[in-house]
């Protein structure tokens, strides 16, 4: 089991209730939030396909100012096809941005529509480094367009299971003494992140299971997560 396939369950039983009001989005119903996951899923594939042999990443950047259902349906898309999301805190300041995105290995950075001058300046700022190492420009796609990209009804699932070893999230610890201004990359697989989030429901704040140094972003997407998986049982988390 995954994150991904937990809330597709729990969205399957809860069609018509309210998905998500911890994200500040009202009237929203767990089917159409699942749609918008499986559009996503189904654009990012394409976009990824059409990156063919010039890219060996399996990492989806995702720009996040604040917790909304657009970029909650970012994680869900990228974990449902057994892609890594590094996000990246958009309240951040912005070399320290740069750097981050220079050290990264992505090709594409999501973000929503309102992030979208940021996550240009970004990825103009480290073309010219990119270009001289080879590389190509990272591409920036807004979650809204992505979706809008493909038809519901012409959406396939992926190929095969995720496992739940693999990792479904890197974000960066925030600064610290001991990470001499280095980026501090937290690397958490899927079940690392079910076993931490199964119990915590409403309460959840970053316990004492996760990191202590996990970004205040990360935090408020993950807690907008904890509702729905708090009825998890354990006999559905991963051995």
């Amino acid at each position: 089991a995954t994150l991904s396939t937990l809330l597709e369950q729990h969205a399957r039983t809860t069609e018509k209730l309210p998905a998500l009001p911890g994200a500040g989005e009202q009237g929203l119903d767990w089917k159409t939030f699942r749609i918008r996951v499986v559009q996503l899923a189904a654009s990012l594939r394409l976009q990824t396909s059409i990156a063919g042999e010039t890219s060996s990443s399996n990492q989806i950047g995702v720009l996040v100012n604040q917790a909304s259902a657009a970029t909650l349906a970012a994680l869900l898309a990228t974990w449902e096809n057994g892609q890594t999301c590094v996000l990246l805190d958009g309240a951040q300041p912005l070399l320290r941005l740069i750097h981050l995105l220079a050290s990264s290995d992505l090709e594409i950075l999501l973000c929503s529509q309102t992030d979208w001058s940021l996550a240009q300046t970004l990825v103009a700022s480290i073309a010219r480094a990119r270009t001289a190492q080879g590389r190509g420009d990272i591409r920036v796609i807004t979650i809204e367009a992505a979706m809008d990209a493909v038809l519901p009804l012409a959406v396939q699932a992926p190929d095969s299971p995720v496992a739940a070893s693999v990792y479904a999230l890197i974000c960066y610890k925030a600064d610290h003494p001991d990470t001499n201004g280095d980026p501090q990359a937290l690397l958490l697989s899927h079940q690392f992140l079910l076993e931490s989030l199964a119990g915590e429901g409403e309460g959840f704040a970053g316990s004492s299971s996760l990191p202590l140094f996990l970004p205040g972003v990360a935090v408020k997407l993950l807690r907008a997560l904890a509702r729905p998986l708090h009825k998890v049982t354990e006999s559905q988390l991963p051995s």
